[in-house]
């Protein structure tokens, strides 16, 4: 099934160019406009504006394809539930809850561990942050109500990469939401990172 469904890909990119337009894509994608815009105003495709222009823009083929791959996944256009919610910063709030089915967590340890593979194997909370782009606020509340495990050196509270690795695919990251740029180029890398495997 999935040999097909790489040709049928493959056959795709043969078949249009680099980058089409939004009927092009309505056209491939059998959708309406109206539900083009929706995906694009939630983050679900995202488009190359041309000329800075929010009214002309063009989407990548490989954008498409990975478009195409999620929603035989999703069984659906839009995934359930998967709008977030914009703050002032215009960016949008999202969860890895929206890209990996439940059972299938540990690809998001599996992902973080390839991602930080160069990293040192104690962590400081502010290195916890830095990593899943979450607040060291957030991370300091999520290990006092025992979601993350740590130790206590000295002052220091300090978690060693196992942990880190547990906690990235536990349910209290999993459902986690957030806008920083960190956490959502995260939360990005791991949808493309999971089309690959």
């Amino acid at each position: 099934m999935e040999s097909a469904h790489l040709k049928k890909y493959e056959k795709l990119k043969s078949q249009y160019p680099a980058y089409v337009s939004p009927p092009q894509l309505c056209h491939i994608c059998n959708i309406t406009k109206k539900i083009l815009t929706t995906l694009i105003t939630n983050d679900i495709i995202t488009p190359i504006f041309i000329d800075g222009k929010s009214e002309r823009y063009k989407i990548s083929i490989d954008e498409v394809i990975t478009y195409l791959r999620r929603r035989e996944q999703w069984g659906s256009n839009i995934p359930k539930g998967g709008f977030g919610t914009k703050n002032k910063s215009g960016r949008v709030r999202r969860s890895f809850s929206k890209v990996v089915e439940p059972g299938q967590f540990h690809l998001v340890a599996d992902y973080f561990k390839e991602t930080y593979r160069n990293s040192p194997d104690v962590l400081s909370t502010y290195e916890v942050g830095e990593m899943t782009g979450l607040s060291k606020k957030t991370i300091m509340r999520i290990g006092l109500e025992g979601h993350i495990k740590y130790l206590v050196l000295g002052r220091r509270y300090i978690v060693p990469k196992a942990y880190f690795l547990e906690f990235v695919s536990s349910e209290r990251f999993i459902y986690a939401y957030s806008n920083s740029v960190q956490f959502l180029e995260l939360l990005d890398g791991f949808i493309i990172w999971q089309t690959k495997e």
